[in-house]
């Protein structure tokens, strides 16, 4: 019954869809060098575990450096809009005290 099966159209047809369709599944492409591949097994769980290289280690604590540096400035900024606040509310005040009376 298998010999029929194999040489009927129908059934040919079926094999060659499914062989096309495993062919593209496994097609990679290595020409293409400007995609970066990701990193492999063993490095990635030795980035996890904290043994990275110096470079990123130093990478890391510029981007800490920067982001505590805009932070100062943001708090510093913040001070000097309270102070302008604090003097218009004095303002405000004054002038209202000088209506009232």
């Amino acid at each position: 019954m298998e010999e029929i099966k194999k040489n009927e159209p129908k059934w040919c047809a079926s094999v060659a869809q499914s062989e096309k369709e495993k062919c593209k599944s496994t097609h990679v492409d290595l020409t293409d060098e400007s995609k970066e591949r990701p990193i492999g097994k063993a490095a990635a769980k030795t980035e996890r575990k904290g043994k990275r290289k110096a470079e990123q280690v130093m990478d890391g604590i510029v981007l800490l450096g920067d982001n505590i540096n805009k932070i100062v400035e943001v708090t510093e900024e913040r001070k000097e809009r309270e102070k302008v606040i604090e003097a218009q509310l004095e303002i405000s005040r004054l002038n209202l005290q000088a209506a009232q009376m």
